[in-house]
């Protein structure tokens, strides 16, 4: 188990993590970073991500203040993109 009180979850998409993790960690602050608005809006409507929980942005120049307490954790989707339909270009993390 991971000993966290906030994730942030970048390259969010439509927020399918983001809704996993509010659902079954209550107690944690989740927010997200996407850089396409229509995914943003995609998750707000389909998935009920509040407003304002994934802003737009790009994980190369967050808008957050720097912290020296940051920790990061690579995930992966379980299924694949082309199950989930949500494909875009390949990095060096899978599937965004």
């Amino acid at each position: 188990m991971i000993d966290a009180r906030t994730v942030l979850d970048i390259g969010a998409g439509t927020g399918r993590a983001i809704r996993h993790l509010m659902d079954n960690m209550p107690d944690l602050q989740v927010r997200g970073v996407e850089p396409v608005a229509a995914r943003i809006e995609q998750g707000v409507q389909n998935k009920g991500i509040p407003r304002g929980v994934v802003i737009q942005g790009v994980g190369e120049a967050l808008p957050f203040e720097e912290s020296k307490h940051r920790r990061g954790l690579r995930l992966r989707h379980a299924s694949s993109c082309e199950e989930s339909g949500e494909c875009y270009p390949r990095n060096d993390a899978g599937c965004a």
